[in-house]
């Protein structure tokens, strides 16, 4: 019998390290201080034992603040974190509630009077991680698809998504899978060409609440007349629909970003008009490409069959509604008479919002959100994400938003990281110091990713988050439940997962299609 050998990958380390030995940037700084304050105290002339005594001081104070790690963190690095928190609560934007049902609609009059009906242009409300954005439509070149766009002004972006449906990528067979990633490596290498104007691309997985309240709906409207209400059929039908609202629903949205003042998008831009409706025409040409890139990898449509869901402008608003408060997507299943389902652009907001320390509340839901850090750091397989994708029975988002940097730019950066690696040889070397094991690694890895972008490789800066959903009336413990089986799963892969303490929402918007994150 002749065992398939399965190919396996690895993921280079960030340069977690500043100028020397791995020390971050901020601990430089405290150090700096810290010795600062040595000096001067020294100068002032006080009594030998007084600085003594201060020097003792400053030492454990430089100790606390720079080497003492707090959940995976420097005290030093927690200041800005926690200054930032208080600030939010002083000022009160730690909570939103919406004043939509205070600012009424706008309606333009005629001069002359008509019964034409006008278009009414319904108030907007939304909380400050939110503010600035809006949801546009264009359209697509083939078949004049509506096509919803999210411009953030506060960026000057434009996002798109398209809504996808893996074929089944856990149930295929290891070459399989590796040739399925392989077409993906090819997309992600065709943004590092020069001319790309994306500037980053996102995929997010949910495994969101079921909802069922379309069948309870067709069921009542369909059932045979006169059929008593103790009848086994009926029952059993109950039962299933039962079990259905208490499984779960994945979707898998691909999204990418295109940033209207940068470099190859400027360009676009102006060479197809300029301003918004030439960022539109550019995002529409971009999302078709997007398009062809998924149906080449084999990834189909969720919606009829297609080769791939487009969302307009109402469907892209209810994607982020959903992602806000999945658990109140059954009230908004049924659209209003006269209404395309989705959700109104203007009302992809929260109604209220709450942030806390550890978790945050966005209307119905209660959301944790972490950052996936520690990748695993031997080989892997191509499937290594399983467990967290497909093995956890908590609601929850994951999210990985990547930036592929341009060839001459990921040349640039890797040359740099391994003039690095060997300038903190060469001080080991001078300081007769043995380098860790962490050093030796970073080193092997900035060599090894120097040879691979000469080579063609591109070079890809990626950050993970996941966002996890409980109903609000399930309480804080139902959700540090649900948390601690999303971070059992994350630590199957080789996974550490951060509670964003203090950046709670901020955090949580990362797990949303705007393509934002610390990529």
């Amino acid at each position: 019998m002749i065992e398939e050998t399965r190919r396996t990958y690895r993921i280079g380390r960030h340069q977690d390290g500043g100028w020397l030995f791995g020390v971050s940037a901020a601990r430089i700084a405290g150090g700096a201080v810290a010795a600062l304050l040595g000096v001067l105290l020294l100068r002032a002339g006080a009594a030998v034992p007084v600085v003594v005594l201060g020097i003792l001081a400053d030492c454990v104070l430089a100790w606390i603040l720079v080497v003492k790690q707090v959940q995976g963190r420097a005290v030093l690095e927690w200041i800005p974190v926690a200054g930032a928190f208080a600030l939010e609560r002083a000022r009160g934007v730690w909570q939103f509630y919406t004043a939509v049902p205070e600012l009424g609609c706008l309606v333009r009059l005629p001069e002359i009077l008509a019964i034409d009906p006008q278009p009414v242009q319904e108030p907007v409300c939304l909380p400050a991680e939110l503010s600035g954005v809006r949801v546009l439509e264009t359209s697509l070149a083939f078949g004049g698809v509506p096509l919803g766009v999210l411009h953030d002004a506060r960026r000057e972006s434009y996002v798109s998504f398209v809504r996808c449906a893996p074929r089944g990528f856990c149930l295929r067979g290891g070459r399989q899978q590796e040739v399925l990633l392989g077409a993906w490596g090819g997309l992600l290498a065709a943004l590092a060409k020069e001319s790309s104007p994306i500037a980053r691309i996102q995929w997010i997985e949910g495994a969101l609440p079921a909802s069922t309240d379309g069948l309870w709906r067709y069921l009542q409207a369909n059932q045979r007349p006169g059929i008593a209400d103790d009848d086994i059929s009926l029952r059993a039908t109950h039962e299933l629909l039962e079990r259905q609202s208490a499984g779960q629903e994945h979707q898998a949205l691909v999204a990418i970003r295109i940033d209207a003042k940068r470099g190859a998008a400027a360009r676009h831009i102006r060479m197809l008009g300029g301003g918004e409706l030439g960022a539109l025409a550019l995002v529409a040409r971009q999302t078709q490409w997007l398009v062809g890139e998924l149906r080449r990898i084999g990834v189909y449509g969720a919606e009829a069959g297609q080769p791939a869901a487009i969302p307009s402008a109402r469907g892209v608003a209810a994607a982020l509604r959903d992602g806000l408060d999945p658990f109140g997507r059954d009230e908004r299943q049924e659209p209003p008479a006269g209404q395309r389902p989705g959700v109104s652009p203007e009302a992809f907001g929260p109604s209220a919002r709450l942030s806390h320390w550890a978790h945050w509340q966005s209307d119905g839901t209660l959301h944790v959100t972490g950052a996936l850090e520690q990748w695993p750091g031997q080989d892997f397989r191509c499937d290594f994400l399983r467990p967290l994708l497909t093995e956890t029975s908590a609601a929850r988002t994951v999210s990985v938003v990547m930036e592929v940097f341009e060839q001459g730019r990921a040349i640039r950066k890797a040359e740099n990281e391994t003039g690095i690696a060997h300038s903190d040889r060469g001080v080991n070397s001078w300081l007769k110091r043995r380098a860790t094991a962490r050093e030796r690694k970073r080193g092997e890895h900035a060599e090894q990713r120097e040879e691979e972008i000469a080579s063609g490789h591109a070079l890809v800066r990626f950050a993970g988050y996941v966002d996890v959903v409980v109903p609000a009336d399930a309480g804080l413990t139902a959700l540090e439940d649900a948390w601690g089986d999303v971070r059992v799963a994350a630590s199957a892969c080789g996974i550490q997962l951060r509670r964003c303490y203090g950046e709670q929402v901020h955090a949580g918007m990362n797990c949303l299609p705007l393509c934002r994150g610390r990529a």
